[in-house]
């Protein structure tokens, strides 16, 4: 999702040039995971994550789906209100985060290195989009495969993404005393070149 978590720092790679070089990547769901923290009544913080997503980095462009439907919090009843109450599954079943990502570079690591930079994005959901800065390391994975991993929180407004009367929602149907709209994601994602 996710919001997944910023434009490239400069490197000494050069990987401006080579960019255009790189073959495209598919996301390995199986290895991968994209996750978000809630916090409630101000003290209690809880982890969740998405089951489900796709997406793939092509030309120096990535692109991130997350299954708004696949939200798991280890709570049945707060999985199906999060689906129905906050993200409205049945008009808006996605959010997808997308960055500009120095592909070449990624890939131009040696099995076991890794390398950190500053990302720039945006995130869409229930059709607004905002920005997002985030740091990343990529780490060579063997062949062909990269890992992109978020370093920190990319914090996530969700009143900014028209989520706020979804959260006060939850909040009254809960019967708690607030729930934090700022909300912590992170994600670690394997990607697999194609062949080209």
């Amino acid at each position: 999702m996710k919001g997944m978590k910023h434009v490239v720092l400069g490197s000494a790679l050069g990987f401006a040039t080579a960019l255009g070089h790189a073959q495209p990547w598919t996301l390995e769901e199986a290895g991968s995971n994209v996750h978000f923290v809630t916090v409630k009544n101000a003290v209690i913080a809880e982890a969740h994550q998405f089951l489900a997503f796709s997406g793939a980095v092509e030309a120096g462009q990535a692109e991130v789906v997350l299954d708004l439907a696949s939200v798991e919090t280890l709570i049945p009843i707060r999985d199906e209100r999060m689906r129905e109450m906050l993200f409205d599954v049945g008009v808006f079943p996605t959010a997808t985060l997308r960055a500009a990502v120095p592909q070449a570079a990624f890939e131009a690591l040696a099995p076991g290195a890794h390398l950190e930079h500053r990302l720039e994005g945006t995130l869409t959901l229930r059709g607004k989009a905002i920005p997002l800065a985030f740091d990343v390391r990529a780490s060579r994975e063997g062949e062909g495969a990269v890992r992109v991993e978020s370093l920190g929180p990319v914090m996530v407004s969700a009143d900014q993404l028209g989520l706020g009367a979804g959260v006060e929602a939850l909040r009254e149907i809960a019967g708690l005393n607030s729930i934090t709209p700022m909300v912590p994601l992170s994600f670690s994602l394997l990607f697999q070149a194609g062949e080209g």
